[in-house]
């Protein structure tokens, strides 16, 4: 294991905190450190799992994801409609 990473455990915590922890709401994202903004390589990579604080420019990029996968369809010349997908499952 490298000297800045942690345990297999210890790397879940973030993922069962925000399962189980009862006052996150959907959307929130928990990690090491994660009060702390990523900047550079190797930073939230250890420490006690806290809700992520994301940037400017995370947030900016969190907002263009519905308008990219538009464009990715679009491009593509596909579509993906799924409610019609969850009607057919049910």
């Amino acid at each position: 294991m490298a000297a800045d990473a942690q345990s297999d455990g210890d790397g879940a915590t973030p993922l069962l905190t925000a399962m189980v922890k009862q006052d996150v709401a959907s959307g929130e994202f928990y990690g090491p450190c994660g009060s702390e903004p990523m900047l550079e390589l190797n930073s939230q990579t250890k420490g006690k799992p806290e809700k992520v604080a994301f940037t400017d420019w995370e947030k900016k990029a969190m907002d263009q994801g519905a308008q990219v996968w538009a464009d990715t369809y679009a491009g593509l010349g596909v579509s993906f409609d799924i409610a019609s997908t969850e009607s057919k499952s049910a």
